[in-house]
Order: C-alpha cells, then structure tokens, then sequence
C-alpha cells in the first residue's frame, strides 16, 4: 500500500517558485508586469438541492437567494454542475495522442474531466471489527456497478490515515485497492503535508480488537488524520466530496469549519447499518428491574442518538448529509457521490470589505419550493489587500500537478515515456543531466539515469505571435518521484522557451512537441508525478505513472 507524501509548505514553495519567479523574470524582459490589485474578493458557495432524496436540477437563478451574516448579497455568478454531462462528453484529443506506444502514459482521458472530486474514507479504526469485511464487500458491489467516467480516490484509516488508491476512472484499479486491503494494523501512515516529513506525533499501537465504548487514544489519532487529510484535499482545487465509512465519528465544531475551508462536503455514513435494540436479541437477559428490556432500549437509543448528533453536525456545517440506521452502505455512498457531483454554484461579493481573516456565516433559500439546501454554513474571509497577478493561482496549479494521488490536469495534453538512459530505444541522442541539486532526500549510489520524453499537444500551449511572423511560447516541464511508502525521493523541473518559424510551428502543431527531461532515482518501485505547466495561460497538464527502477 501507497503512503501519501504531500508536498506543501517549504517544499512546495520549493517547486513552484522557480516558475512563479522564472515567470516574473520573463515577463520584464518583454515590458512591465501587469498587477491586478484585488478590492473584492468573488466568494462561491455549492449548493446541493434534494427532495426526496433525489437531486433537483434546472432551478433558475432568480430562485436563489444568498445571506452573509443576515444580509441578502447580489448574487454575480450562477452556474449548475452535473455528473451526466461530464461523464458522457469526450475531450478533443489531438491525433498525436490516440495511439500509445508501448511503456508510454497519457493524460487523455475518454470522459471530460467532472466538476466533482470524490473521496472514499474507511476508517477501521472507528469501526467495529464484525461490521468491517462487510462495509468492504458492499463497496466493491459499488464499485463493479459504478458510473464510467466518475473519479474516485480510496483512504483508509487505521493506525494512520492511508491512500490505497489515488484519484482514478479505473475500475479495476479501485477494485483492487479494496481486495488487497488489510485489517488495522500498526504501519506507517501518510506524512504531514505541512512539514513534508514522517508523522509529527507519535503513532500509537491501536489493538485490532472490537469496538467498546473505553475512552483511548482513538479520537486523537482521528482528529489529526483528518487534518492532513483536510491538507492534502485543500491543494486540489473545486468541490470535493468526502464520503466517510465509521462507527463512531469524534468530531468537532473546529473539525468541520477545516472541511468546510477547504470546500470539502463530508458525507458520514454509519458503518455499523442498522442497529437492533438490545431487547430483541434472543441473548437479551437483564436484571428483573429491567425484565422487558424498556431500560435497556432507552439507553441503547440515546446512546445512537448521541453518536449520530457528530455526524449530523459535520454534514451540516459543510454542506453534506449523513446516514444511519440502514445496512443500504453501498446505496448511501451512491446517494452521497450522487447528490455530491449534482449542485449548484453560486457566487457573491461580500457587501462587508472590511474583512480582517473571520469566518462569516452564509445562508441559502429557494423561492417557491420545500426542498432540503445543503451548503457549507460558514467560509473564511481572506484579506482584501493581497496581489494578484497570477501568481496564487499558478502556484496553486503547479503544486496540485505534483501531488501523489491527485486528479490528472488535463487542460494541457501530452503522452510520456520514462526510460533509463542507457536504454537501446535512446541511445545516441542526446541525454539531459540529471537534477542532483534538486535531491529531496539522500539516497545512496547506485543510482539510475531515468529520461522522460514527453509528446505534448501544442494545442494546449499559448503562443505568442512576434511582428516578424515567429511563434514563442514558454512552459514548464515538473517531476516528482515517490517511493512506495510514498516519501518523495527526488524531483527536478526544466524552463523550455520555444522561438520557431512558421513551418516548424504548423509541423509541431500537427504532430505534437517533443520534450526532454532527466532525473536519477534510487532503485526500487516509484511512482512519477509528470507535468506541463504554462504560466501565460494558467493551464497545467499532469499524470502519474508507475516506473520500476533498476540499477546496477
């Protein structure tokens, strides 16, 4: 199983610096820089309409009406998202990339990227040991009968917070992350994103026992895997979905105001289905103060009441729903998934400019019908005097490109190879250095030449006309390579600015652009994060690939 490496903090900034100062270096040599100064901020709350438990589609705009703080905002921006129309639509593809050579990648994909991005939580740790091969086996009944084109990303949680699967469309590939996963067990969990680092607090032995109600060190461990979880979702951009599978959920106010920051709708279902009192059981026997059980029964029920009120609370504050009392798991995460990947957009700027960093509350209504609203209650006010001239967006785009697990950019198309240099296929042409300078952790000789050549469709890339009739373009080759615990062990990146004539251009643009970049690994099993980032355009094209490094 995978670990997740996050790469944030120092480490991101690392990566995605060069491009932000290579971009303002490149800009002043062509003249001076534009600055956008920002004196509002657009503020965008997803709203999911259900009646019935079913999601309401093609509401009007003028139905709609936004509160911030008990006060009604102009709504500026309104569009409605749905699954269907991403699932069944296929990207144009440029003929360059429809067929694939052998140990060769792409980022093309047969279904148009969905607004949505879904993440599935197992958390065994909170879940009682008899109810866990069930809670499994009903997901991969979903998943067999799953949607084609709909993404999905596998966590589990145990003694640690895991990726088994990263973001995919593959249903073989979720199929097996769910065959292959173990009962909770000690192991090494996904690193803090923040110090990009091992665990930043010590992880404790948690008996693979049956659940009991003794207080122990479960709820802490829960509380900062969802932080690293909420850390790592928070680099992704759009909505995102979290569909939580437990027993018992130790949740806070704090926990999900963090979600809802992040624009992350939890959908917490209980695991356990559904409950029989315990006057029921043929087992039953009890003191004869309590000779029918009605003691019991009560108990047993505000005992549920009480568990299910964290789950309530946490969906509601961002804009989730949570489920309980049915043993339908795989049809509440078809619900959930559903529900989740059909909304509503809706955008305002605040009528208060005076934002000093507060969470301010937002409330929805709907003209003219009784349908059930859920939307994130509250969102985080960021100051009014920071720049934008791009840079926050490019370096949000550069550091999603290189994150493990993330959904492929695919705004940039391309196909990649990744060989080692002293390969017959690429042997006498010329070989890139290696990015030695760039080594994220030390590893020991030998070490491996791996060369990547990349295919990338040029219609992805802005091209700059001169007065002479030449085509220019700058854009951004990434790499990062993780281990199979997930730890980054190297990563290197490469600035190509491109100057052609008019026949090499239309060449290029028929047939793709041929790109080059070099890493040294260690040996082992990797994975590699590759990316095409253009800072003119914002546009970023990434994918991941397995890659088996051998030395001698």
């Amino acid at each position: 199983m995978k670990q997740i490496q996050q790469i944030a903090g120092l480490v991101l900034c690392a990566i995605a610096m060069p491009f932000c100062s290579a971009q303002t270096s490149s800009t002043s040599e062509s003249g001076p820089s534009e600055t956008l100064r920002v004196t509002s901020n657009l503020t965008v709350v997803d709203v999911v309409v259900t009646g019935q438990g079913k999601p309401i589609r093609g509401l009007d705009r003028n139905r709609f009406h936004i509160f911030e703080d008990g006060h009604e905002q102009p709504i500026t921006s309104f569009d409605e998202r749905q699954p269907d129309a991403a699932q069944s639509a296929a990207p144009k593809s440029s003929s360059v990339l429809v067929s694939l050579p052998r140990d060769t990648f792409s980022n093309v994909s047969p279904y148009a990227d969905g607004d949505a991005v879904n993440v599935l939580l197992l958390d065994e740790l909170n879940t009682p040991k008899r109810s866990r091969e069930f809670l499994r086996q009903q997901m991969l009944e979903y998943v067999a009968t799953m949607q084609p084109g709909a993404s999905l990303a596998i966590f589990t949680l145990s003694s640690d917070l895991r990726m088994i699967q990263g973001f995919t469309r593959d249903i073989a590939q979720l199929t097996k992350a769910l065959k292959t996963m173990q009962d909770a067990k000690v192991s090494p969990g996904m690193a803090d994103p923040a110090k990009n680092m091992e665990s930043d607090f010590p992880v404790q032995r948690v008996p693979t026992r049956e659940y009991d109600p003794i207080p122990d060190e479960r709820p802490e461990i829960t509380l900062q895997a969802m932080q690293k979880l909420i850390r790592y979702l928070a680099l992704i951009s759009g909505h995102k979905n979290l569909v939580w599978f437990a027993g018992t959920f130790p949740t806070g106010p704090a926990l999900g105001a963090s979600f809802s920051a992040a624009n992350v709708a939890v959908y917490p279902v209980d695991a356990r289905g559904f409950e029989v009192l315990p006057a029921s059981h043929a087992s039953f026997d009890e003191p004869n103060t309590d000779w029918d059980g009605t003691k019991a029964n009560e108990e047993f029920r505000e005992r549920l009441k009480a568990e299910h009120a964290p789950m309530e609370d946490i969906a509601s504050q961002t804009g989730g729903h949570a489920y309980f009392n049915s043993n339908g798991l795989k049809e509440a995460l078809a619900s959930a998934l559903g529900n989740g990947s059909s909304y509503y957009s809706i955008g305002f700027v605040p009528s208060d400019k005076k934002s000093s960093g507060e969470f301010r509350s937002v409330k929805v209504r709907l003209d003219g019908a009784k349908y059930d609203l859920s939307y994130r209650h509250s969102y985080y006010a960021a100051p009014l005097n920071h720049t934008s001239g791009g840079d926050q967006k490019n370096v949000a785009g550069v550091t999603e490109s290189v994150l493990l697990g993330a959904p492929p950019a695919t705004q940039i198309l391309f196909q990649a190879r990744a060989l080692a240099a002293m390969d017959p296929r690429i042997q006498g042409t010329l070989i890139p250095e290696g990015t030695a300078e760039k080594t994220a952790g030390d590893f020991k000789a030998p070490t491996q030449h791996i060369v990547v050549d990349l295919t990338i469709d040029a219609n992805g890339l802005s091209f700059r006309q001169t007065s002479y009739g030449a085509h220019e373009a700058q854009f951004y080759l990434l790499l990062a390579a993780y281990d199979e615990d997930g730890k980054r062990v190297n990563y290197g990146s490469r600035d190509l600015r491109l100057h052609m004539n008019e026949a090499l251009y239309r060449q290029t643009d028929a047939k793709g652009l041929p790109a080059r970049i070099a890493l040294d690994l260690p040996s082992g099993q990797m994975t590699m994060r590759i990316a095409v980032y253009d800072p003119a355009a914002s546009r970023t094209g990434s994918l991941e690939m397995p890659l088996d490094v051998v030395t001698k």
